[in-house]
């Protein structure tokens, strides 16, 4: 299965080499056509306003994205949540629940908010507010979800990889036209500073679409290094001119190692798999041998990737398993987007 995922995912980046990428290419197009003429039949229902729309009380903050993972969406969660915790509100967070790393990374950092996983997101939102009191709630990866109504849609737009190839899912990464930009109220571009040179050309894209939407940028933070399997805590200058092996199933990888190069480490070795990847002891065994090979004995992952690797337990000798937490900082128009939670926060 994670070889037909690693085959897909080549062809909806454009990855083509050989005759049988090119056919790929070809048979998933035709599926990107079905796909959109179902997504049309759902715009035509909404139109019509057949779906009915559930207003909670409490305010509701959306984070999605128009393609398929890699923008960040759980460390901003995790910013926003707290920040309207930290102003006095009473926070849920809901969360759909098909990755249970995020589950748990979610939970393990947002102490003092109520993390609601379950695909009805309507249910979750009457729990929160009738169960807990929630007079906040943040829905993750809502920019999808129509049924909730919400106070204000943020669309985060990875700076390296923005768009994908413009196709639609399955050919390429969007899972919607980029038309729905429109509906919008801020963009958020993240990673900024890896993908500066695509600044440009996505706030081009932007104005097409929706010419008054709010804007800011993004970068993540490197805030520590946490053992996997233990519970020391680095900080990010202990893989300073070390050497290390990458072990990730990110939906961009590229980005994970250009962070640990930007930390100072020596990336020698890579393993990298599809989104949401559950490790098999195998997989991580072959990561361990090159560690041992060509490093000083490390292993560096993801704070989401961690979660499934503790999962292993922990048969690998002395190597050192460690995940970068980090820490997402909004690096332009900052003041624009707190006071817009501001506005929320304290209505």
């Amino acid at each position: 299965m994670c070889g037909f995922k690693s085959y897909i995912n080549r062809i909806m980046k454009d990855d083509l080499e050989r005759f049988h990428h090119y056919l790929a290419a070809g048979i998933l197009s035709i599926l990107s056509l079905f796909y959109l003429a179902a997504l049309r039949v759902l715009y035509f229902l909404r139109r019509l306003g057949i779906e009915r729309r559930y207003k909670p009380e409490a305010k509701v903050i959306s984070v999605g994205n128009i393609t398929l993972g890699g923008t960040g969406k759980t460390p901003f969660t995790i910013m926003l949540s707290r920040y309207a915790r930290d102003s006095g509100k009473k926070v849920a967070v809901l969360h759909r629940g098909c990755g249970k790393d995020e589950d748990a990374l979610l939970s393990e950092k947002l102490k003092g908010v109520r993390v609601l996983t379950g695909r009805d997101r309507i249910a979750s939102a009457r729990k929160a507010q009738k169960e807990y009191g929630c007079d906040c709630i943040v829905l993750d990866d809502g920019f999808q979800h129509y049924r909730l109504e919400r106070d204000i849609d943020i669309l985060l737009i990875d700076a390296v990889d923005p768009f994908g190839n413009m196709s639609l899912f399955p050919r390429g990464i969007l899972r919607e036209p980029l038309s729905r930009i429109r509906e919008a109220d801020f963009a958020i571009v993240t990673k900024a500073d890896c993908g500066k040179d695509n600044l440009k050309r996505i706030y081009e894209t932007l104005a097409v679409y929706n010419k008054g939407i709010e804007t800011a940028e993004a970068n993540y933070r490197a805030v520590g290094l946490k053992e996997v399997f233990g519970e020391k805590v680095f900080p990010p200058s202990y893989v300073k001119d070390r050497r290390v092996v990458l072990l990730t199933g990110i939906a961009n990888p590229g980005y994970f190692a250009w962070m640990v190069s930007e930390l100072g480490g020596i990336p020698v070795g890579r393993f990298d798999f599809p989104d949401h990847h559950e490790f098999t002891p195998s997989q991580v065994e072959r990561a361990v041998s090159v560690s041992r090979q060509r490093t000083d004995g490390i292993v560096m992952t993801t704070e989401k990737d961690a979660v499934r690797l503790k999962r292993l337990g922990k048969p690998y000798g002395d190597t050192e398993f460690l995940s970068v937490e980090i820490e997402i900082d909004l690096t332009k128009n900052k003041d624009k987007v707190i006071a817009r939670l501001d506005s929320l926060c304290n209505n």
